[in-house]
């Protein structure tokens, strides 16, 4: 399935609608439009949100952090926290065809993506590593 996005539910079929969202991505400034456009759908997709809200936007900022530190740290360069919360305000109501998920389903995928990343640590290696000279005894 394509990643579809936009400010508002956008349909090509209602012209109301459709002008509705040209007028709102008009009020973007280019650097936005290009933020939107190259960033926001992604950033959706990775911290499964839907749509960007008032209320949304805390856990997108967290989730993300959480994802993708390095791409959050790219992305939002130069902002401090409350910016970045700030920042996003400008973009309420753009969505993505992303399903949201429970902060619990969140952890749980991002953990799981993780596990598959690391690699096995046997009991061995463990052992391996613990084999030093016993400084505490006595002897």
């Amino acid at each position: 399935m394509a990643l579809e996005f936009g400010l508002g539910r956008y349909d090509r079929t209602d012209p109301k609608n459709s002008e509705a969202w040209t007028a709102r991505w008009n009020k973007l400034d280019k650097s936005d439009q290009q933020f939107a456009y190259n960033h926001l759908a992604f950033i959706l997709m990775f911290t499964d949100i839907g749509v960007i809200t008032e209320k949304s936007i805390p856990h997108i900022v967290q989730r993300l952090a959480i994802h993708s530190p390095k791409v959050f740290w790219r992305i939002f360069k130069g902002l401090k926290g409350s910016d970045v919360h700030e920042f996003l305000k400008k973009f309420i109501g753009f969505s993505a065809n992303v399903r949201t998920t429970s902060s619990t389903e969140f952890l749980k995928r991002v953990t799981e993506m993780m596990k598959r990343k690391l690699p096995k640590l046997t009991e061995k290696d463990i052992e391996d590593t613990i084999k030093m000279p016993d400084v505490f005894s006595l002897n």
